[in-house]
């Protein structure tokens, strides 16, 4: 990975950006995936998944980022993540009463 020196990530916009978002942990990783702050603008839930691989700091990371684009009045195509395909079942709560009931019986 690429290390910057001290003096060149307070600097460096992205690193000012991400630690003002406080998730600067990402800057090793996007700097080696030569994303810049311009980029980031641009960057959807496949490209974090591919320049962030700790799950925990990409899942972070994600939100931040998405709420960022938000406040710059980015792409709403940009901004939202991906949606979900799961149907809800709306007669779970039933479901769970029901099998609840069954095992007090």
């Amino acid at each position: 990975m690429i290390k910057m020196a001290e003096e060149e990530r307070g600097e460096d916009p992205l690193y000012k950006l991400l630690k003002k978002m406080e998730i600067e942990e990402v800057h090793t990783f996007l700097t080696a995936a030569k994303v810049n702050i311009e980029q980031l603008k641009y960057m959807n839930a496949d490209d974090i998944k591919e320049a962030v691989p700790p799950l925990g700091l990409r899942i972070e990371f994600r939100q931040k980022l998405f709420r960022w684009k938000e406040s710059e009045g980015g792409d709403e195509d940009q901004i939202a993540p991906l949606p979900s395909f799961v149907k809800p079942d709306i007669k779970a709560p039933l479901k769970f009463i029901l099998n609840m009931f069954a095992l007090l019986t």
